[in-house]
């Protein structure tokens, strides 16, 4: 009660700054701590309350006592918290992190943070299902970042980009270790029963947490109606096997190449994915931001004084708030103008805070391919598009793609991964799946599929189309395929993540039934064409975990997801895709790279060479031919606004090409 009776002064003073307020809550939360126990679970609670008041009476009054009394209470809070209630040492960890930070106390912050790592460690390691996880990585989600920025001021870059790795894509990194593609070879080092009885392990822990969050199914003889399990036996029965697995991922641990197998990142095992491309980290924070570019062992930094977390969600706030009246009303060509000068003004702002020194520092050092992974709400944001003004260009703007082939990452050890994956994509023979219109509403979805079709090379190429495209039928058919193309509709799962969906012919296939099937299935690994609506866009709930459609095609097996931003425009997405696919598998270069020349194609071209685009199609590739007149035909101009007359660059506008990005390895 006299803990609660100090918040509610607390809040009234934070209303209407009345000291008198902050006195006394100050004093009832003294009081609350002489009353608890020393071994009590709720005393770290209370010092931390305790310590926030005195901090916010020192930010009043300037009294340094109140600082230092604050600093020791945060530290005991931390120190009984990791003992007896480890939320409350995490955030008391976040709440002195905040504080030294905000006053450049760097040996202070570094303390701090490193407090909360090891709060967020255990606390992680302590849940049985995923979602106890989430909620606690929303709790942990600003330390990474400020760890990292922190430990840059300290001079200790590797340590910064370690702090950085380690902090990011946690439940991404942790099921892609579990399912090393390398854990194949302990067989060849003769250790086939210790790899035998970890995936039985894996398994069996699999259908136990399916069981507890109600996902597993009946055991023969029963209904899902009387399929109860006991949760309290199945956790019990989950912790032993957690337990068992533990002691043989320990013993792997002892295998030569798989000391680091389950472990945080080490700067080394991050160089490693960063050896052929330069790895650039991205990070904004209250005091500004920065570029951290990994390339081999070597680390640049990059200051973006511009690129504050102030500056970013303000900027995010138009860019998305501009973007949702649009989509909630597509008709609305107030909103639709709104949309696309919000689109405009965001991505020439990122030139200034961010994108102009990474590129100048890249192609300073005569590198023209780099992998972003940027952190917390820029992941949210087409870096690529960035741009400033240049008359010398055919739409008068220079993009950061024009120097720079921009592909993404979650993270490093989601990019080794995809690293795996390509290596052994690359010996394969390709064979496509494409997913032709599954609700029968697309206008050009034929063209883009069909020129996939054409293109020389296949081994094997399936086309379901329509009605064919179920989500049964899709999963099946992706276990016998390597390049999986996807032309339909998509929706982004802005506050659930795992609900961003892919719209098949029986209904939305969503992220986690995806991961679901890619569990249950073993998809050979792939490469992924997410031609579709929102199918990139990360969530915003667990930004740092990067939550979504590329990074669950990643966890599938895929080695690289071509997926978008925003809802697309059907008939400009139709001759991108078409061209990139040619440039990949006709011209023969890398898919990242194929993206990039025709984004640049589309959105530099005239009417005049679209046109003639399309009718080379309809003589070189006859099955095209209804689609391309389709697309040529006057109702179609109408209707889609195209109108392929006059000269000079028909789709300029960033919105009809840089919704695409490359997430992965090619």
């Amino acid at each position: 009660y006299l803990n609660n009776l100090a918040l509610g002064l607390r809040a009234r003073y934070a209303r209407t700054g009345t000291l008198q307020d902050l006195e006394a809550a100050i004093r009832y939360h003294q009081q609350a701590v002489a009353l608890t126990p020393e071994g009590h679970p709720d005393r770290p609670m209370y010092l931390n309350n305790l310590a926030l008041g005195l901090r916010a009476r020192y930010a009043r009054t300037g009294t340094l006592q109140d600082l230092e009394d604050a600093i020791s209470l945060w530290q005991q809070a931390i120190q009984r918290g990791l003992e007896v209630a480890l939320e409350e040492a995490l955030r008391s960890a976040r709440n002195w992190g905040r504080s030294a930070f905000e006053r450049g106390a760097w040996e202070e912050a570094r303390q701090a943070y490193e407090a909360g790592r090891q709060a967020i460690d255990r606390l992680l390691e302590a849940q049985l299902l995923r979602s106890g996880k989430e909620s606690w990585l929303r709790e942990a989600q600003e330390l990474p970042v400020g760890h990292a920025y922190t430990l840059v001021q300290l001079g200790q870059i590797r340590e910064a980009v370690e702090a950085l790795e380690g902090g990011r894509t946690r439940l991404l990194a942790e099921a892609l270790e579990r399912n090393r593609r390398d854990l194949e070879h302990l067989a060849d080092l003769g250790y086939g029963d210790l790899l035998a009885r970890y995936r039985a392990l894996s398994e069996r822990r699999e259908a136990l947490i399916a069981q507890l969050e109600g996902r597993a199914s009946p055991p023969p003889g029963e209904t899902g109606a009387t399929f109860t399990p006991d949760p309290a036996r199945v956790a019990e029965a989950l912790r032993r096997v957690d337990a068992d697995l533990k002691a043989v991922i320990a013993e792997i641990r002892q295998i030569p190449d798989y000391e680091d197998f389950l472990l945080p990142p080490t700067f080394e095992k991050i160089a490693r994915a960063a050896q052929d491309t330069p790895l650039v980290y991205l990070l904004a924070t209250p005091a500004g931001g920065l570029a951290l570019i990994v390339h081999g062992d070597e680390v640049y930094l990059v200051d973006l004084p511009a690129l504050t977390a102030e500056a970013v969600r303000e900027q995010l706030g138009g860019y998305l708030g501009a973007y949702g009246r649009w989509r909630d009303n597509p008709k609305d060509t107030n909103a639709r103008t709104a949309w696309l000068r919000a689109l405009e003004s965001t991505t020439r702002w990122l030139w200034n805070a961010a994108m102009e020194a990474v590129v100048q520092a890249l192609t300073g050092r005569g590198w023209h391919r780099a992998v972003l992974v940027p952190t917390g709400y820029l992941g949210l944001l087409p870096l690529h598009t960035a741009w400033t003004e240049d008359a010398t260009r055919p739409t008068g703007r220079r993009y950061a793609l024009d120097e720079v082939t921009f592909t993404y990452a979650p993270s490093a050890t989601a990019l080794g991964a995809a690293r795996q994956a390509w290596e052994a994509w690359q010996k394969q023979p390709p064979t496509l799946l494409a997913v032709d219109d599954p609700d029968g509403t697309l206008h050009f979805s034929a063209l883009e599929v069909q020129a996939a079709l054409d293109q020389p090379g296949w081994q094997q190429a399936t086309r379901l189309a329509g009605a064919e495209a179920t989500r049964e039928a899709v999963a099946a058919a992706m276990r016998e395929h390597t390049v999986w193309h996807f032309s339909c509709h998509g929706l982004a799962g802005w506050q659930k993540p795992l609900e961003s969906r892919l719209q098949l012919a029986d209904g939305p296939w969503m992220a986690r039934h995806i991961l679901d099937e890619a569990q249950r299935r073993a998809w050979p690994p792939a490469v992924a064409l997410l031609s579709a609506c929102e199918v990139g866009v990360p969530g915003l709930e667990l930004p740092e975990e990067v939550i979504g459609l590329p990074a669950v095609f990643l966890q599938a097996g895929a080695a690289g997801v071509v997926a978008t931003l925003w809802s697309v425009e059907e008939a400009s997405t139709a001759l991108l895709v078409a061209r990139a696919v040619e440039g990949w598998r006709d011209d023969g270069l890398p898919p990242a790279e194929a993206l990039r020349r025709a984004q640049i194609w589309l959105r530099d071209g005239t009417v005049e060479e679209f046109r003639a685009y399309l009718e080379r199609y309809m003589e070189e590739r006859p099955a095209l031919r209804e689609a391309a007149l389709k697309w040529l035909s006057p109702e179609t101009a109408e209707r889609f606004d195209l109108h392929l007359t006059g000269t000079g660059p028909r789709f300029a506008h960033p919105f009809y090409w840089a919704a695409f990005t490359y997430t992965g390895v090619c």
